[in-house]
């Protein structure tokens, strides 16, 4: 492990937060990383409510350290609560309890649960190592590391000021340690300092310590209940593709991640905090880990990769690896970038037998895509679209209201461009802009041309409701009033294409804003659509009932 002085972090594509103060080094004993006893681990996955279907959203890094762990020698449990919102009605069973270390891995909005959930340990087994890992503490270490029990670990509404978690009820740590960025090397390096009694606050995995990704043991998915691996994967597959020989009438889907690393510098996003040069897992050992996934009852794949399609070379060479193993037996989804997208990218999507290509569009302004720094055109966000679509792709498109150079002129050129390829866009996922903790938007917000007007953690969940009036940013071109307006006008223009889906909003609300278009005539009948069904098995459009 390396001792890395802030200044060279900071110096680096790194966003340590101004409010970061964690000394002169994220720092480390000195020790040689060894095999420890064997003990008993912990691993907490927090609640995510707010996600349409959590279960088919499961995150990938507390299995990866759960697998790592339990191939370390260790007895390794894991807790699931992401379908569950306890809120001061916590119960962890004695089989939990007992462990010697517990670990939590969260991201930004799971914070308040976990401080929470951490007290409810630490009251009850004082004597064993509580540790942070995961995206959040990654960006903001030191808030980890300071916080303390709360009086009200979470809050309603919007908080103008960000909150100090480092005051409350007293001042005990909640957490012994911390895990920043990579956690697989830098866990094994914090539990030789504990068994050494040379526990540092820190543990900085560092780009130059990162394990080779094909060493790393595959998530323990295994730890986790039935329902998580048996979940409802028509939400993200759009059709019951591949029916589980285990489960008969299911159809799950299990998430996979074959790189780390994104080479892009999109200003709203925290992945360049993480890294920049993109690492990639050998064809053989996403095989391996393919077939242990379906060794379990599961036949289609959620591709988690940032921008899956990269590397054509190589995506091309893992294409055919995977067509040789396994054929067509299974069936997969992709997230990838419109910039990568062509002719050659789909015939090796087609040899993965992917069914689902999601695309990062974020807006159909490109005033907006080049004030946060997208690298895209709008001429490639509609000729990816068309491109997957012509291979037989059913198509979906992220896009977020209110990023940076946001305005109503803006708002209007993605709605016009979204009438432009309605004919080839099947599904279209709204969010707000959110300054995520490690993102340009959150360390430098002037900067970016963002205010950020709510600093509440619990509400930093990416979907946006157009029933609540909470934004979380305003760019500077527009006031607070018209960026609600453009939130509210986004999502109404979603209903009106047939886009909208029931979780954004109550499901009364949405079918009777649906009626009342199509009763209008706003709500469109596109005569392409007995022919996109006739050429690609459905047609666009049509309602959602799963965020995905």
């Amino acid at each position: 492990m390396s001792v890395i002085p802030l200044k060279s972090l900071k110096s680096s594509a790194y966003q340590i937060s101004p409010a970061s103060h964690i000394g002169d080094a994220i720092s480390a004993s000195g020790l040689g990383v060894e095999r420890i006893p064997r003990k008993k681990i912990h691993c907490v996955l927090p609640s995510s409510p707010w996600l349409a279907d959590s279960k088919t959203n499961i995150p990938l890094g507390v299995l990866y350290i759960a697998g790592l762990l339990r191939a370390e020698g260790h007895e390794v449990v894991v807790t699931s609560m992401l379908d569950k919102r306890y809120e001061g009605n916590i119960h962890l069973p004695d089989e939990v309890m007992d462990a010697d270390v517990h670990m939590f891995g969260f991201c930004t909005p799971q914070f308040g649960e976990s401080l929470e959930l951490a007290a409810y340990i630490k009251d009850r087994a004082p004597q064993a190592l509580v540790v942070a890992g995961g995206p959040h503490p990654s960006y903001e270490p030191a808030e980890v590391k300071a916080a303390v029990r709360q009086a009200a670990y979470h809050v309603k509404g919007s908080l103008r000021e960000r909150r100090d978690y480092s005051k409350g009820l007293d001042n005990r740590p909640l957490f012994d340690t911390v895990i920043v960025m990579e956690g697989e090397r830098a866990t094994l390096q914090m539990l030789t300092d504990w068994h050494h009694g040379r526990l540092q606050p820190f543990y900085y995995g560092d780009k130059q310590d990162a394990m080779d990704l094909d060493a790393i043991p595959f998530p323990a998915w295994d730890l986790l209940p039935d329902d998580h691996i048996f979940n409802d994967g028509i939400a993200v597959m759009k059709k019951p593709y591949r029916e589980s020989h285990k489960r008969p009438g299911s159809y799950p889907v299990m998430s996979m991640i074959g790189t780390r690393g994104c080479p892009y510098k999109c200003i709203y996003c925290s992945t360049p905090w993480i890294g920049q040069k993109p690492r990639y897992r050998s064809p053989a050992n996403q095989i391996a880990e393919m077939q242990a996934i379906f060794d379990l009852g599961v036949r289609q794949i959620k591709w988690q990769d940032d921008t899956y399609t990269l590397h054509r070379t190589k995506l091309r060479e893992l294409a055919e690896a995977i067509h040789a193993e396994f054929g067509d037996s299974f069936a997969s989804r992709v997230h990838t970038r419109v910039n990568t997208m062509d002719d050659h990218i789909a015939h090796s999507l087609h040899l993965m037998n992917c069914k689902v290509t999601c695309f990062g569009i974020e807006s159909g302004s490109q005033r907006v895509l080049d004030a946060n720094m997208k690298g895209t055109t709008t001429e490639q966000n509609t000729r990816a679209i068309k491109v997957a679509k012509e291979h037989g792709f059913f198509t979906v498109a992220f896009l977020v209201a209110g990023l940076a150079g946001e305005t109503v002129e803006t708002a209007q050129e993605t709605m016009d461009w979204l009438e432009e390829v309605r004919p080839y866009l099947d599904s279209c996922n709204l969010a707000v802009g959110i300054p995520y903790p490690g993102s340009r938007f959150w360390t430098h917000p002037v900067e970016s041309q963002i205010e950020i007007v709510d600093y509440n953690y619990d509400n930093q969940w990416i979907v946006g409701f157009s029933a609540r009036d909470e934004i979380i940013v305003r760019p500077y071109g527009v006031t607070y009033d018209e960026m609600f307006k453009i939130k509210e006008n986004l999502f109404n223009h979603l209903v009106a294409l047939g886009y909208a889906k029931a979780e954004w909003d109550e499901d009364v609300r949405i079918r009777k804003q649906q009626a009342q278009a199509e009763d209008a005539g706003v709500l469109k009948t596109w005569t392409y659509a007995n022919a996109a069904e006739e050429r690609y098995g459905s047609a666009p459009g049509g309602i959602s009932y799963a965020g995905h």
